[in-house]
């Protein structure tokens, strides 16, 4: 027994020394700067799919573009709902060309993100066009899971009506869901990119343990940037901006280090 307690106090100081090796700090500033870069054509290839789905219904455009701006500045979500309503009203506004870059993009967000967690899960990666593939069925799934999520909150927002359960109740319960979807988000990716059998048990509990602590991490930058927009008004943009940054810092830091500890359960 003492025997396995110091060997996992030597892991757990081995895990900084592994994290600096294989170049943690750089790979969590590369894969930050492609979440920003990759997550803002997701987020309007979705904003443009909602303008489509307003000419449709405006009720179901509402739930759809709801999700999204949730953690907006109410002067920013009225902005891109301008956009929104000015791209209903011209259809194919967006253009090809804008779409097909956007895609490449959000691509190469995938393809960053395989780098960083293969290098910390010690793994190859794949042949350039298998790559590719993977890369743009994750950036597809991205956004599906997206709207299965509004989908499952139009049920719920039903059940909730329908059963008058406590808002309190529906809040836990939404961000229950949430995290649990995104601990099957990084379950998948760790499978994905180890291209190893890994020990299910300690991968799951890492994954769960990381999306905890990103709900954490969402909520209490939501009320940041709630308050920078209400409070500064016109800083409040510039503010969001960087708190914005410093998400996706975190959410890159997060990444790599619950792949570094995937890696440390289930050694190649």
């Amino acid at each position: 027994m003492p025997e396995k307690m110091s060997s996992a106090r030597g892991q757990s100081r081995d895990l900084p020394a592994k994290y600096y090796k294989r170049n943690g700090p750089l790979l969590a500033k590369g894969l930050a700067f492609s979440l920003v870069l990759g997550t803002m054509p997701i987020f309007f290839l979705t904003l443009t799919i909602s303008a489509y789905i307003y000419k449709v219904s405006r009720g179901l455009q509402e739930l759809v573009t709801g999700q999204l701006f949730d953690f907006l500045p109410e002067s920013l979500s009225t902005l891109l709902l301008t956009q929104i309503h000015r791209l209903a009203s011209r259809a194919g506004s967006l253009g090809l060309v804008t779409i097909v870059v956007f895609i490449v993009t959000s691509v190469a967000l995938f393809d960053s993100l395989e780098g960083a967690m293969s290098a910390m899960l010690s793994s190859k990666r794949r042949k350039f066009h298998h790559a590719r593939l993977i890369s743009l069925s994750l950036m597809s799934g991205v956004v599906i899971v997206y709207y299965l999520t509004v989908a499952l909150s139009a049920a719920a927002y039903y059940f909730k009506d329908f059963l008058s359960l406590p808002l309190q109740l529906f809040y836990w319960a939404s961000k229950f869901t949430s995290a649990l979807f995104f601990a099957f988000i990084l379950l998948g990716l760790y499978y994905i990119f180890s291209r190893r059998r890994l020990r299910f048990f300690p991968t799951l509990a890492i994954a769960c343990t990381s999306s905890f602590v990103w709900q954490l991490i969402g909520a209490a930058g939501s009320r940041l940037i709630q308050y920078a927009g209400s409070q500064l008004l016109v800083y409040g943009a510039i503010t969001w901006l960087i708190i914005f940054l410093a998400y996706m810092r975190l959410l890159a830091e997060l990444i790599i280090i619950s792949s570094l500890l995937v890696a440390e359960f289930s050694p190649a």
